[in-house]
């Protein structure tokens, strides 16, 4: 685990994300990816971390102060073109989004 972050503003649930703001910062938006990746596997739980992904059980538990410094970051950083929240608008855009994946 990474030590606590001295910045309130950049911590989510015990999580450092000073390495995603500076890639973000930079327009590094493959590092900011992969860093997005690897904090988030870390704050879902050793099973998450382990599998590469989060399983629904580690998911149900997942912090939710975490996805909203994620989303934040990203959302300044992108002037309110990536992030969660970003996403979340296009997927509603779509109407069923699950729609994309019947397609045959």
């Amino acid at each position: 685990m990474l030590p606590k972050c001295p910045c309130p503003n950049l911590c989510g649930g015990s999580y450092n994300y000073s390495k995603l703001r500076d890639d973000l910062q930079q327009q590094n938006w493959k590092a900011a990816d992969r860093e997005t990746y690897e904090r988030l596997l870390e704050a879902a739980g050793s099973k998450a971390q382990a599998q590469g992904f989060t399983p629904q059980d580690e998911m149900d538990t997942f912090s939710c102060k975490d996805l909203r410094t994620v989303d934040r970051l990203w959302n300044n950083a992108s002037n309110g073109k990536f992030g969660f929240a970003a996403q979340q608008g296009i997927l509603r855009a779509l109407g069923d989004y699950r729609k994309m994946y019947n397609q045959r």
